[in-house]
């Protein structure tokens, strides 16, 4: 058997692995898990800033790696230790940085094999995909789809290295912050008796400026297209 396939053996049963894992805590990773050691928490950060904040990076990396359903809740965590947007740009850095990696090991493993099966009947798709790559790649990351299915179809398409980091940096900023915010009041919510959930992001003040933005990419799309610039 071939390294690859050794490598891609692996790499399944780790993320298996980290399902399993998920499943049996699933219940006790809560938001009042986190309330309930906040304080401890809380004076860890101030007596280990910089550690806090590369431990964290570190953390939220590897989940996104390993795709763990758990992110949401490690977003608002970051809002609500390290505030909204100090917590917002160190959850869009570590996204990114996971992202990358699921996108190397995904791109080596499943590009060539998703190329010949796919994007050789698609070629059209293909090369209109290319010529708007970045504009594609924006208006995925403002879909809201999974960030599991966000990165594994990114990686299929296999994009360019620098366009998926940027994209992949500025396209979670609105979802990011959204949640970083959410964590930063996570009192004031639960104090006016709402429930912390996702139903949260889909308020106007989140969900407008989100479609404004996917509005004014495939608008600029079809201007590009339109002059062939």
């Amino acid at each position: 058997m071939k390294t690859k396939n050794y490598l891609l053996i692996i790499f399944v049963i780790i993320l298996l692995t980290s399902f399993i894992i998920f499943s049996l805590f699933k219940d006790t990773l809560t938001v009042e898990l986190i309330l309930h050691y906040y304080d401890s928490i809380k004076l860890f950060i101030e007596k280990n800033f910089i550690n806090s904040v590369i431990l964290f990076i570190f953390l939220y990396s590897f989940l996104i790696l390993l795709n763990f359903p758990i992110v949401s809740l490690l977003s608002m965590a970051s809002g609500l230790f390290f505030g909204t947007i100090l917590g917002g740009f160190l959850v869009s850095i570590a996204a990114t940085i996971g992202s990358f990696l699921f996108f190397l090991i995904a791109k080596y493993f499943f590009h060539d094999f998703f190329k010949k099966k796919v994007l050789t009947y698609l070629s059209k798709f293909d090369n209109y995909f290319k010529k708007n790559e970045l504009g594609f790649l924006l208006l995925f990351r403002l879909s809201g789809l999974p960030f599991f299915i966000q990165n594994l179809v990114i990686s299929f398409l296999g994009v360019n290295q620098f366009k998926f980091i940027l994209t992949t940096f500025f396209g979670i900023m609105p979802y990011t912050f959204i949640f970083t915010n959410i964590g930063s009041n996570i009192d004031e919510i639960i104090n006016n008796g709402e429930e912390i959930g996702m139903h949260l992001l889909v308020k106007p003040q989140y969900i407008l400026p989100i479609m404004l933005l996917g509005f004014l990419t495939i608008l600029g799309m079809i201007l590009k297209n339109r002059l062939k610039l």
